[in-house]
């Protein structure tokens, strides 16, 4: 993995999803919950995500950021926050409706977002774009 520029990570158990996949989950889970709930428009929640928790991750791992905040902080808030995060083990129906009425994403050009050809290309490239800048820094 080393040679292609890639950084391993040691899984010390087998579990399904892994790490990565499982940390994903948890986050389209809240995220889809936040939406259904009327908190916030999938465009909000991308919003706080890419200007606000995701650029510091893409500098600092989970842990490595909430050992700056100080773990009392964290146990102060958590029965606070903890209660009202989504912990339902169903298929979120705000995802079964958007499978079910064809609205896939980039592939059928409609999701949570209306895709044309250009807008489609255009993330790709401003995604593969930051993740190569990202790539770099290391």
């Amino acid at each position: 993995m080393t040679k292609i520029g890639k950084r391993p990570a040691l899984i010390q158990k087998e579990a399904p999803g892994f790490i990565g996949n499982r940390l994903q989950g948890a986050l389209i889970r809240e995220a889809l919950s936040i939406v259904k709930q009327g908190i916030a428009s999938p465009q909000d929640v991308d919003i706080v995500v890419k200007n606000g928790f995701g650029r510091r991750l893409a500098n600092a791992g989970v842990f490595e950021i909430f050992e700056i905040a100080g773990w009392d902080l964290i146990l102060a808030i958590w029965p606070y926050l903890i209660p009202y995060i989504e912990n339902s083990i169903e298929t979120p129906s705000l995802l079964q409706e958007k499978v079910d009425t064809g609205e896939l994403g980039l592939k059928t050009e409609k999701g949570f977002y209306d895709w044309t050809p250009e807008s489609s290309e255009a993330l790709k490239k401003r995604l593969s774009d930051a993740l190569i800048k990202i790539a770099q820094w290391s």
